[in-house]
């Protein structure tokens, strides 16, 4: 990455090469939509090229791309239903009402809470936790990905989770 970082486009199409193939496996279990998969997978990339310059050593290419992914899958994903619901709304005249106020302010500090929990996780923590639970990856994956042990994959995984069951202690227990 710190030859990407300094603009070297072959260094790019090596890890092009490398993860393009996983990058397309994953959005497609998301939006499995060939089109928007493809167009999905360049955006993940392009947005790699454009951040090179921001990238901190140590980070870890194979994360960002899932991570980057993950955001414009979701992104898609909520643009699909808006389009299905305002195409059903022309349809079938009035929407249902939509969720109280203090449901929708619920749900959004409870996603609030969680983020925070999450990213308040020791980095190598919150990677392993979120190549698992993001991308979808196994320990074996994971481990590969990363190049440690799925022993040390396995320890990652359960101190996050027990990091995130004392952070959110009161959200389970209320």
């Amino acid at each position: 990455m710190s030859r990407v970082r300094a603009g070297d486009r072959a260094a790019f199409e090596e890890i092009y090469r490398r993860h393009a193939e996983r990058v397309y496996a994953y959005l497609w279990r998301m939006v499995e939509e060939h089109a928007l998969v493809a167009d999905l997978r360049q955006e993940t990339f392009f947005r790699l090229w454009l951040a090179r310059e921001r990238w901190r050593d140590g980070g870890s290419v194979a994360g960002y791309l899932i991570r980057t992914a993950r955001n414009l899958a979701l992104n898609a994903q909520r643009q699909q239903r808006l389009h299905r619901r305002l195409d059903a709304a022309q349809r079938d005249g009035p929407t249902p009402s939509a969720p109280s106020a203090e449901t929708v302010l619920a749900k959004r500090e409870l996603t609030r809470r969680v983020d925070a929990a999450i990213a308040s996780l020791p980095e190598r923590a919150r990677e392993v936790f979120s190549l698992k639970r993001d991308a979808g990856l196994s320990y074996r994956e994971i481990s590969e990905l990363l190049g440690i042990s799925s022993k040390t994959v396995e320890v990652h995984m359960t101190r996050a989770l027990k990091l995130l069951r004392v952070a959110l202690a009161d959200v389970r227990n209320g």
